[in-house]
């Protein structure tokens, strides 16, 4: 059975450009259950999830009877303006801002709903953890976090651990970031999409050490312990 999807692009104004998020749907979807935001990982856009033709798991969850949001961050995707040399944000700022406005935004399309499901591929899925761990307000409107590839530290020792993440992402990538003025990930063939090179030093700073931010000194780990222990 041929399934027709509705996909609608909405553009929220962010700082000096747009964050791009894609709504996938059916046209008779039940606005008043809850709907489903979904955030790449790193090196990455929100074409991880869907894609025109309607293929991919925000599709499948589409057809599944859900209203799906997927997010391209400030600078990926079809979001602006993109990553280039002289970007200045990080991921803090994912946290920090642009995923309570765009979770706001949502419920705002769905004033009859009081909370949304997250999911998450890769690194999306730290960020996410991180700004549930930070905002009480997400405790209680995040109704469930879905996670694909999460991990925040690497703990095994190999060989192919050493050589794509002790030299790959964490020496060579944040060279090349530093050369280029932020890493040409797609270019180089090492991902879909751009990274900042403040986002790069961040995420490899988390990889390596605490969960700290980087720029007020907020304590993730400490917040997600009390969150967990309220479960």
């Amino acid at each position: 059975m041929i399934v027709d999807l509705e996909q609608t692009s909405f553009y929220i104004p962010y700082l000096e450009g747009q964050l791009h998020l894609r709504q996938v749907k059916l046209a008779n979807a039940d606005m008043h259950k809850p709907p489903i935001l979904m955030l790449h990982g790193a090196m990455s856009n929100g074409k991880v999830f869907y894609s025109e033709s309607g293929r991919g798991l925000a599709c499948f969850l589409a057809e599944a009877g859900f209203v799906v949001y997927v997010l391209d961050t400030q600078g990926r995707g079809l979001s602006t303006p993109k990553i280039q040399r002289g970007f200045k944000e990080g991921q803090g700022e994912v946290i920090r801002e642009q995923l309570p406005l765009v979770h706001h935004y949502i419920m705002g399309l769905h004033s009859q709903v009081s909370s949304i499901h997250w999911c998450a591929h890769s690194w999306g899925g730290v960020l996410m953890a991180s700004a549930i761990s930070r905002f009480p307000l997400f405790q209680e409107s995040v109704a469930s976090l879905l996670t694909f590839g999460t991990k925040r530290t690497i703990k095994v020792s190999s060989v192919k651990k050493y050589m794509m993440v002790n030299i790959g992402w964490n020496k060579l990538a944040k060279v090349i970031a530093w050369g280029h003025g932020y890493l040409a990930a797609d270019r180089w063939g090492m991902g879909m999409d751009n990274e900042s090179r403040r986002s790069l030093s961040q995420c490899v700073d988390w990889v390596r050490g605490d969960w700290i931010d980087h720029d007020d000194g907020f304590d993730y780990a400490q917040a997600a312990q009390v969150v967990a222990s309220k479960e």
